[in-house]
């Protein structure tokens, strides 16, 4: 599979990193939650510019944020795939001064994009499993993460 090449190419690249000093600590940590959905619009040819669309709930889903601090650095893995400017957003809130947000860790979660994209019924929101929302949730989820790894509460 692709996550596991990619796996393959990151041990690799670290592999040849070449340290002065040992970090104090590493950490790992898993957070789970709730995410609702909704049903994807799986017909390409009705996903076109338009003034109205039904988004149908279809249930949850269990999803995961993982989170790894080695000394000063803070990595974010994330299952959906989120828009840059909700990346930008954890980046932003995070407690950490170097933060990296990497997507599909864990399993391929699909798009998940912003509000907005749904108030603007734009063909990510049409195609997503995803419900209004998600991605702000998995930001706060995320971000709430990182700040209690930062105040040693995981």
């Amino acid at each position: 599979s692709m996550g596991y090449a990619l796996g393959n190419v990151v041990l690799q690249t670290a592999g040849k990193i070449d340290c002065t000093s040992s970090p104090e600590r590493i950490i790992t940590v898993r957070r789970g939650y709730v995410c609702k959905c909704q049903k994807r619009e799986s017909n390409m040819h009705k996903m076109r510019p338009t003034k109205e669309f039904n988004f149908i709930p279809d249930g949850s889903r269990d999803m995961s944020v993982d989170a790894m601090i080695i000394g000063d650095i803070a990595m974010v893995g994330l299952q959906p795939e989120l828009d840059g400017i909700t990346v930008a957003q954890i980046r932003d809130r995070s407690p950490y001064e170097k933060t990296m947000v990497c997507c599909f860790v864990n399993g391929n979660g699909k798009n998940m994009p912003q509000r907005e994209s749904y108030r603007l019924i734009q063909r990510a929101a049409m195609n997503s499993p995803f419900a209004e929302g998600s991605a702000e949730q998995t930001r706060d989820v995320a971000v709430g993460l990182l700040h209690d790894l930062k105040n040693n509460i995981c």
